[in-house]
């Protein structure tokens, strides 16, 4: 269950850097990295856990600075 909570994780990062839109790569590296994040707690790997902690932050951020460029018109 753990491997694949893993290889799951793996597939979302690396799908999301196919995207096109950023936005969709972020959606998708969010989700990546929560899903590490888990991943990284079953298997008390603190590593990963603070890793994905961060980029999880980074992508949460980017994200709303692209709603709000989409809200306010680019400005």
């Amino acid at each position: 269950m753990t491997d694949m909570l893993g290889f799951t994780a793996s597939a979302l990062v690396i799908t999301s850097v196919t995207m096109r839109s950023v936005a969709w790569l972020r959606v998708l590296a969010l989700i990546g990295s929560m899903t590490f994040i888990s991943y990284g707690i079953a298997l008390t790997a603190w590593p990963i856990v603070a890793t994905n902690l961060v980029t999880t932050v980074i992508h949460l951020h980017r994200l709303r600075a692209i709603a709000h460029s989409r809200v306010t018109g680019g400005v």
